[in-house]
């Protein structure tokens, strides 16, 4: 783990390990030549360096990715702006959207808590694509944009701002991705819906 790329790196004692679900079991081709060109990987099998990400309502962002959404500038200390908690992309800001964000343990707030709101959590690997899950919070609009895991007997691996973690099993088959041609699938049955309620609450909560 290169610590000039990853800022978490010393805190972790550079374990990549810790990102990969153990019931992943993908492999492929090193693709980091980009980076690091002479790398001995080079052209060999490797396991996937990934299975989690992080939710898109919690972090900080640099100044310039907080204004463009797309280039980065400065230092990441303000907190994201939690795109897809509408259900629609850029309709949230953490300045002034109507769902919060939290950059800081300052940013929970009545109606929510650090032990509420998940932090990290394993993603479909269908689904994964960035480093962000990003959930829809408006209880109004069931909709599923990143899909959580179910690789867990139908379940999930989450953990939560206070520290705490939980095995969550899903109800309904709409956020169960068993193939690629799966995504996209959306909340229908009232199971599914129990599914992305749950998935909403711990997402984040309305401020406006």
């Amino acid at each position: 783990m290169d610590e000039q790329r990853t800022i978490i790196a010393p805190y972790v004692a550079k374990n990549v390990g810790i990102y990969v679900c153990p019931a992943d079991t993908r492999v492929g081709l090193y693709d980091g030549t980009d980076y690091y060109p002479n790398s001995p990987l080079k052209g060999t099998k490797i396991r996937t360096t990934r299975s989690v990400s992080l939710s898109q309502a919690v972090g900080t962002v640099c100044p310039g990715y907080h204004a463009t959404r797309s280039s980065h500038s400065g230092k990441p200390t303000l907190p994201t702006n939690g795109p897809w908690l509408t259900g629609n992309s850029g309709a949230n800001t953490s300045d002034g959207g109507p769902y919060a964000t939290f950059g800081k343990t300052t940013g929970f707030r009545a109606g929510t808590s650090p032990s509420q709101i998940f932090l990290m959590a394993d993603e479909s690997q269908f689904s994964i694509n960035d480093a962000g899950l990003a959930t829809c919070a408006d209880l109004n609009n069931p909709r599923l944009i990143d899909y959580p895991s179910s690789a867990h007997s139908r379940g999930c691996g989450f953990s939560f701002c206070d520290g705490h973690a939980e095995l969550h099993k899903w109800k309904g088959n709409a956020i169960v991705l068993e193939k690629a041609s799966d995504l996209g699938k959306q909340p229908t049955s009232p199971l599914d819906i129990v599914d992305f309620q749950w998935l909403a609450i711990h997402s984040s909560v309305k401020i406006r």
